[in-house]
This record gives structure tokens, C-alpha cells and sequence, in this order.
């Protein structure tokens, strides 16, 4: 099963948590690998369009008068598995 796949099975709220692990500080070896594992498993998800996916990722956050703190990361996971679908 593709990493795109197993995370749309599981949902946006399990890769938001999982992704947790990408903006959190590395302090330990665990931590590096943590979240290289998952920064690995969001790029191979959005493969091809990273600079397109960053560029409306920031404009997003740039422009968008809601409150961004709110589910960021279940809002961001949904993004991800949007841009996976795209494939």
C-alpha cells in the first residue's frame, strides 16, 4: 500500500498528529529521525508539485483571515491528502 493510501485510510486527524513531529524541536537522535520519517512520508505524498503545494501553502497562510492556529495541522494534513489525491 502507498504512503498516500495508508494515510488517506487512517485520515486527516492521524498524518495532523503524526505531523506534529515536523514543527517540534529536535532535541534527541529520536527526534531527528522522527521527523525525517515524516517529512519523507509528505514529500513522497506531494512528489512533483512541492514548489507549487509551498507556494499555496504560504499564500494560504498569508492571506486567509481565519484564525490559522485553529486545527492547523488537521487543516494542513487535509491539504497534503488533497495534493496526494492530485497524483
Amino acid at each position: 500500500m502507498s504512503c498516500y493510501k495508508a494515510y488517506r485510510q487512517a485520515g486527516a486527524d492521524f498524518l495532523a498528529v503524526r505531523m506534529t513531529r515536523i514543527f517540534t524541536k529536535i532535541e534527541t537522535e529520536e527526534d531527528k529521525v522522527l521527523h525525517n520519517d515524516m517529512l519523507k512520508d509528505v514529500l513522497e505524498i506531494i512528489e512533483g508539485g512541492e514548489v507549487a503545494f509551498f507556494k499555496t501553502l504560504a499564500e494560504d497562510m498569508l492571506f486567509t483571515r481565519v484564525d490559522r492556529k485553529k486545527r492547523f495541522f488537521v487543516r494542513l494534513a487535509s491539504r497534503v491528502l488533497n495534493w496526494g489525491l492530485r497524483k
